[in-house]
């Protein structure tokens, strides 16, 4: 067996051991229960993602829109809630400022331990109910310990 380079694995081609590993991880990875799983997974994580870049990345709106002592009772300006929905005036933030707060979070967000993202998605019930499916699908290979 080659990948698809053509470069040969060795030995691994022999073992069918390995082979069928090989082959039952490519059902759990091609069959509905993996799908639905890896998109609840992943949409919580980018829920995570998403909350931890609003909590550490992006401004706080209402701080940035009015200073802590301006006057409540102030009209608003051009743009602001004149629909009279009362609705805050979108901020305007220049990807140039996001930039540096990005790159000190990012790192911290997927290498940090213990990891909040893989936390959240360990616990996705789609993940354990997944988890569950494949490890009762080799209770039968193993004798019960005692």
């Amino acid at each position: 067996m080659s990948n698809a380079l053509g470069v040969s694995f060795g030995a691994l081609d022999l073992d069918p051991r390995f082979n069928k590993l090989l082959e039952e991880t490519r059902g759990y990875l091609s069959g509905p229960d993996f799908a639905h799983a890896l998109g609840c997974a992943l949409d919580r994580a980018t829920e995570v993602l998403m909350d931890g870049l609003r909590a550490r990345v992006f401004v706080d709106t209402t701080s940035a829109m009015s200073p802590p002592d301006a006057d409540a009772h102030a009209q608003p300006t051009a743009g602001e809630g004149q629909d009279g929905t009362g609705d805050k005036p979108e901020v305007k933030i220049r990807l140039a400022g996001l930039l540096p707060g990005l790159a000190r979070w990012s790192p911290l967000a997927l290498n940090s331990s213990p990891n909040e993202l893989i936390d959240n998605i360990l616990a996705v019930r789609e993940v354990n109910a997944l988890e569950a499916i494949i490890i009762s699908d080799y209770q039968d290979h193993f004798p019960a310990v005692a």
